[in-house]
């Protein structure tokens, strides 16, 4: 082994990730004030149309964001681990489905009740981002953002990047690891406890396949029921009534699945062993960096609500 690649603990790969997620996320957030001041002085109308906040949302992220991290990404050494591609049978990859279904919903129903307690202790009225991003935008752009790129982008930055960091350290530290950088991103408490949770069952079902369509398709299936379906149907009382019957079939089919499953889940054991894996993945400067970033964009959401 590269004696560089000896100094690169599990804590040392976790701090280097975190970094590269926070770099995203403040060059992201530095050119979407950019192009909402340049928008503002010379093309005012496009700024309050219906294309301005996908647009302000997918340019500073996948052309500028996501690009400083894959240069930071590259300074760490990738794992020695088998990255062939596997096939899934149709009927596992229901079964996964039904589960991060049911996680989505669940952490959903927990993040809306998280929110609304600290609107009710702060007494401000929290907003969702992506309501409020939905609602002003096109379903187009709409379908576009959530089904097509999103999908593709995440599933790569998220599952596909951190695995050929992280495996050598066990499926068990990747999936959490994973899981724990895709709730956070979302840098909103709308979405962290969600996403988390159906970060899990995808770096899962990455570790299990090592295949990205298989992660890309359920992911946007997800999106697509979640994001898509409730405004198709949402003037048509008769379609959400059924769509509210399906969603609850599927959270309860997807919860009694985990159940039964989850004794069954196989897990590759680490090449490398973590000691004190908890204390190593929280306790490195760049998971507080990337934690504070957290923090400091849900507190300032607060306050300007």
């Amino acid at each position: 082994m590269d004696q560089s690649n000896k100094s690169f603990t599990f804590k040392k790969t976790v701090s280097a990730i975190a970094f590269g997620y926070s770099a995203t996320m403040a060059v992201t957030i530095a050119v979407q004030f950019l192009l909402s001041y340049l928008f503002e002085r010379f093309f005012p109308s496009f700024l309050y149309g219906p294309y301005y906040i996908w647009f302000a949302s997918v340019i500073p992220l996948y052309c500028f964001g996501f690009p400083v991290a894959l240069l930071i990404f590259k300074k760490i050494p990738d794992s020695e681990s088998d990255f062939k591609p596997v096939s899934m049978p149709a009927k596992k990859f229901i079964k996964l489905f039904l589960i991060g279904y049911a996680f989505m919903y669940i952490g959903n129903i927990i993040s809306l009740g998280l929110s609304a307690l600290i609107s009710f202790l702060t007494d401000k009225s929290l907003i969702n981002p992506i309501n409020n991003a939905i609602q002003n935008s096109s379903i187009i752009m709409t379908f576009i953002s959530t089904v097509i790129i999103a999908p593709i982008g995440e599933e790569f930055f998220f599952r596909y990047l951190p695995y050929k960091k992280l495996s050598k350290y066990g499926d068990k530290s990747y999936i959490l690891v994973s899981a724990l950088f895709f709730g956070l991103f979302h840098m909103n408490l709308f979405q962290i406890i969600y996403a988390f949770l159906l970060g899990t069952i995808l770096a899962y079902m990455y570790s299990r396949t090592k295949n990205m369509v298989y992660n890309i398709s359920l992911h946007m299936i997800i999106n697509f029921m979640g994001g898509i379906v409730g405004i198709l149907i949402q003037n048509n009382e008769t379609a959400l009534a059924i769509f509210g019957i399906v969603a609850m079939l599927f959270v309860i089919s997807g919860v009694v699945l985990f159940f039964i499953n989850l004794k069954k889940a196989v897990f590759a054991a680490a090449s490398e062993p973590v000691q004190n894996p908890a204390k190593n993945t929280f306790l490195n400067l760049g998971m507080i960096c990337f934690i504070v970033l957290f923090v400091i964009d849900v507190a300032t959401t607060i306050l300007l609500s």
